[in-house]
């Protein structure tokens, strides 16, 4: 009981979300029954026979039913009563017969309601009790065979749709790992500049102080010259690396949205890998409910 409700929990919206917006179960503990019944046909009411479509409502019930009697039928129209001229159903009568149906919808009991009347005429039923319940019941198998299969069929997408997702976010995290990768390459470039000026800097500092030295010995303008072309090329070293420093600093915030980056698509495969690992486990259920329907 645990598991059942642990599966229905499990259940997307996007399955229980068909067309008439039902609650949806992942187990199948229903009987198909048969009951005797009546259709309204104009002035006429004729024998019928009544069987539940669980887990849809009455107009899906009966357009399911509709394009079962098409591939049968001469002509198939109408909805209430639904009525299928010149059906081929050697098990009940060799002539064609006319097929007439209603369905109604069971919020409470989470069903619809399908009656069927096999007649000869607009006024006349067919007679062959038993094998017209067969049939009934048959319709029954193959049209809650076919809402869970649809049920089945949304389930795989939803999974399909999971899985694209998934493989997206995956891709997303590698992307901005290379992002990321990149920008390292660029600051380790960005700091080997740095070292290299540094290493100038030195130089030139060294430079600066030999000629200061020398002309405040000789005050000679050429040796000025010399020194104050020497500053202007200590200047032009910091100036490079302040240029240096802003470079690798906008590369460092970068990396710092790009790990953001990673950390929220990481954060999305993980719940995309959680999401299908649980989809698959409701999709298996619906198997063996569908596998359940006899």
């Amino acid at each position: 009981m645990k598991k059942t409700l642990l599966l229905m929990l499990l259940l997307p919206a996007s399955v229980a979300a068909q067309k008439s917006k039902v609650p949806v179960s992942t187990t199948w503990d229903k009987t198909i029954t048969v009951v005797p019944d009546q259709i309204t046909n104009g002035k006429y009411r004729l024998p019928a026979y009544s069987v539940s479509i669980f887990e849809t409502d009455g107009p899906a019930a009966l357009e399911m039913l509709r394009n079962e009697y098409k591939a049968i039928s001469a002509q198939v129209s109408g909805k209430d009563p639904l009525k299928a001229a010149g059906c081929v159903l050697p098990e009940i009568d060799p002539t064609p017969l006319l097929v007439m149906a209603r369905a109604e919808t069971d919020k409470r009991a989470n069903l619809a309601k399908l009656t069927i009347c096999f007649a000869l005429n607009d006024s006349t039923a067919a007679t062959n009790d038993e094998a017209m319940k067969a049939a009934v019941r048959n319709v029954g198998v193959r049209l809650n065979r076919g809402v869970v299969s649809k049920q089945v069929t949304a389930q795989e997408k939803l999974i399909a749709d999971t899985r694209t997702k998934h493989q997206s976010a995956q891709g997303a995290a590698a992307s901005n790992q290379r992002k990321i990768d990149t920008a390292n390459g660029e600051i380790a470039k960005i700091q080997a500049k740095k070292g290299k000026l540094e290493a100038e800097k030195a130089g030139i500092e060294h430079d600066i102080a030999v000629l200061d030295e020398k002309y405040k010995r000789t005050q000679d303008v050429k040796d000025l010259d010399r020194l104050n072309k020497a500053r202007k090329r200590l200047a032009g070293n910091g100036t490079e690396t302040a240029k240096l420093s802003q470079a690798e600093a906008k590369q460092k915030a970068t990396i710092s949205k790009l790990q953001g980056n990673v950390g929220q698509a990481s954060a999305e495969v993980d719940t995309h890998s959680s999401n299908i690992e649980q989809h698959q486990q409701v999709l298996d259920a619906l198997r063996r409910k569908l596998a359940a329907i006899q």
